[in-house]
């Protein structure tokens, strides 16, 4: 290639990349990733959709509900607050950047997030068994169907 040739390609490929610049700065994201935000947030959306095929009574329903407020109130109570947040990444930020690497604090940080997320993890499975207890034995046996064809579909 002469030169006269690589500086036009050269221009023409400068040319393009400024034009495409700004679309990529005003770019969003797509509805996908809004949507999972939503189910995300609204999960229990997804949870009383279940529950309405399985023909629940109307005192099952309350129950249902009572059940899952408390959860959300408990998982709310977990949940660290943004001091919280704060004061962590603060003392992950110090031991990053500390002249010698403490393991030992490092790992009763890792520790302290652990038993957080154990707790949630505990929260999450009584909640699903005092949910499960609700049910009667042939609401229980249609819900373990619904769950294997979710699972089969999700398998495919």
């Amino acid at each position: 290639m002469t030169i006269s040739t690589t500086k036009k390609l050269m221009a023409a490929a400068m040319l393009t990349c400024s034009a495409l610049a700004p679309i990529a700065v005003y770019a969003k994201p797509d509805a996908g990733t809004k949507c999972m935000q939503q189910v995300q947030k609204r999960g229990h959306h997804k949870l009383m959709k279940f529950f309405r095929k399985l023909d629940l009574t109307a005192d099952q329903k309350q129950q249902i509900k009572d059940i899952y407020k408390a959860y959300r109130q408990e998982q709310k109570s977990l949940r660290p607050t943004k001091e919280d947040r704060q004061a962590y990444a603060e003392q992950v930020k110090a031991l990053v950047q500390s002249a010698d690497f403490d393991a030992q604090a490092a790992a009763n940080l890792v520790d302290q997030r652990s038993q957080l997320r154990q707790q949630q993890a505990v929260a999450t499975m009584k909640l699903r068994h005092d949910m499960s207890q609700v049910l009667t034995p042939e609401q229980q046996a249609k819900a373990e169907q619904l769950r294997a064809a979710k699972k089969a579909r999700s398998d495919q």
